[in-house]
């Protein structure tokens, strides 16, 4: 990965995300679900890995608010909770993780509903999936997928509207929610010339890390969830580009 490359997969997110509003209301990613459903799931299991295991936590707490008993676990754990035609079992790949969450997935075929999430419709994960959503997120040179990110937050967010989640006032009209953030992410990068250079200087990697304790709550929580709040900051730095200038300046590792 270098600079280049991620600016250039940034720069695209809103055009992408604008795109993905655009095919609505034509399109609909979950129009097979009452097929895999015989009744309202008792239980939903969401499996991603790094990133996408952060997708699946946000749409399995909105599903928890609605009273659905939801749970996000990571592609690789080897748990097998209980399969049966009740549980839907959502997988979530950003375009990596694949054989994790292969494994995974493969505990489900043909005992639970499986639905993929996938920015590669032609994944081999697609192969063990009763519905397959595209992120329509295009191609990433940059390889964080940060638009099938951004993509599968709002997918998710879709599906648990559709599984009972409470559909709040800004979310009502999803298409609509779709070109506010695409219009909030321009904005955000046609400023970058401003808040990227200070942002820079202010973000060492021991910032950082002291952003995510604090922002996870790990004084108050206990030891365990600050070491997983560190582990996770680790991961986001260790992702930098490895050389190269953006638009606003050089950033180096």
């Amino acid at each position: 990965m270098t600079a280049e490359s991620l600016s250039a997969d940034l720069a695209d997110k809103p055009a992408v995300l604008t795109a993905l509003a655009e095919r609505f209301p034509r399109w609909d990613p979950y129009a097979a679900l009452p097929a895999l459903l015989e009744d309202e799931p008792a239980a939903v299991r969401l499996l991603g890995l790094g990133a996408a295991r952060h997708v699946c936590e946000t749409a399995a707490a909105r599903l928890r608010r609605a009273g659905v008993a939801a749970s996000a676990e990571h592609a690789s754990s080897a748990e097998e909770p209980p399969a049966g035609p009740e549980t839907l079992v959502v997988g979530v790949s950003l375009g990596g993780g694949q054989r994790e969450l292969c494994t995974a997935l493969d505990r489900y075929v043909a005992r639970s509903p499986v639905i993929v999430l996938t920015p590669d419709p032609d994944a081999v994960v697609t192969k063990l999936a009763d519905l397959v959503v595209p992120l329509h997120a295009g191609t990433e040179s940059a390889g964080l997928g940060c638009r099938a990110f951004q993509h599968a937050v709002a997918l998710t967010l879709l599906l648990g509207h559709r599984l009972g989640a409470p559909v709040s006032g800004s979310s009502r009209n999803f298409p609509g929610l779709l070109h506010r953030a695409a219009n909030a992410t321009r904005a955000l990068l046609a400023e970058a010339p401003r808040w990227v250079p200070a942002a820079a200087r202010a973000w060492t990697p021991r910032t950082v890390c002291t952003w995510w304790l604090r922002r996870s709550g790990c004084r108050r929580r206990g030891r365990g969830f600050g070491c997983c709040a560190a582990a996770r900051c680790g991961r986001r730095t260790r992702s930098r580009p490895e050389s190269g200038r953006t638009p606003t300046g050089s950033w180096r590792r």
